[in-house]
């Protein structure tokens, strides 16, 4: 199964604070660098070993963008599409974690990757598109042709907008706690996968809703949890044709560990 991943690069600087924020204070914190956006479900696949994966993206002409095509550069086993922009910046990040209360916050400074339109089918058996309100509806049908289609719903502000792309999606991701998971309005082909901490809930058209209470690990950097959460569950669906909810959530709750 070769899976191809199309959206945003980020240049992530991550502070992770374990004791809890003290505002307008000095605060212990660990700071380190990574490759976000669709980086965080690569990073699942190849930590994982889930299937091949061929990323789609690009980057500004400076040295975050350099820094993040060096590193793709020494991944020999896959042949990805990644395309520098002269003359602009590659979007860069600012993320907080708190161990503590399990919440981060973000700044981001948006480069080219939230404007430029690089989306075009690869050759792949799976398409896992990011930012849909971002692609046009010729898009998405040109996707629908070549194979499965799976996308991320970041929130549900402004939903119905998508309701025409959604038509010709197979698997619909989402972490927001704002869409109506029982809602037969969503016109997707086979399932609403939804994920917050506590639970997973699986939305199919055709059999309906299976849902399940998950444990909550305290201490974790759950920076990318959804990214990873959307590899493990293509993986759960090209193995056994559905999503294995037990499955899927151990496999992510362990990668977090490992990397926190």
């Amino acid at each position: 199964m070769l899976v191809a991943v199309y959206g945003n690069l980020i240049y992530d600087q991550i502070v992770t604070i374990n004791d809890g924020m003290n505002i307008g204070n000095s605060n212990n914190a660990v700071i380190s660098n990574n490759i976000g956006g669709i980086g965080n479900f690569y990073r699942a696949v190849l930590k994982s070993k889930l299937f091949d994966c061929r990323l789609v993206s690009c980057v500004g002409d400076d040295v975050a963008g350099r820094s993040i095509i060096a590193n793709f550069r020494n991944d020999t086993k896959f042949n990805h599409y990644l395309m520098t922009i002269p003359n602009t910046k590659t979007s860069f990040a600012v993320n907080i974690v708190n161990k503590c209360s399990f919440q981060r916050t973000g700044f981001v400074d948006w480069g080219i990757c939230s404007t430029y339109n690089l989306w075009y089918p690869v050759d792949a058996n799976w398409h896992h598109l990011m930012y849909l309100d971002r692609m046009t509806i010729n898009n998405i049908k040109e996707f629908s042709k070549y194979g499965v289609v799976s996308v991320d719903l970041c929130d549900s502000n402004n939903l119905e907008s998508l309701f025409d792309k959604l038509q010709y999606v197979d698997y619909v991701f989402c972490s927001s706690d704002g869409i109506n998971l029982h809602s037969k309005n969503i016109p997707y082909r086979k399932a609403l996968i939804a994920h917050q901490p506590g639970f997973i809930s699986v939305n199919y058209r055709d059999s309906g809703l299976e849902f399940k209470q998950t444990d909550v690990v305290g201490g974790l950097n759950v920076l990318g949890a959804g990214d990873m959460f959307s590899a493990f569950c293509v993986k759960s669906i090209v193995d056994h044709g559905k999503v294995d909810i037990e499955l899927v959530h151990n496999s992510t709750r362990d990668l977090l560990i490992e990397q926190s």
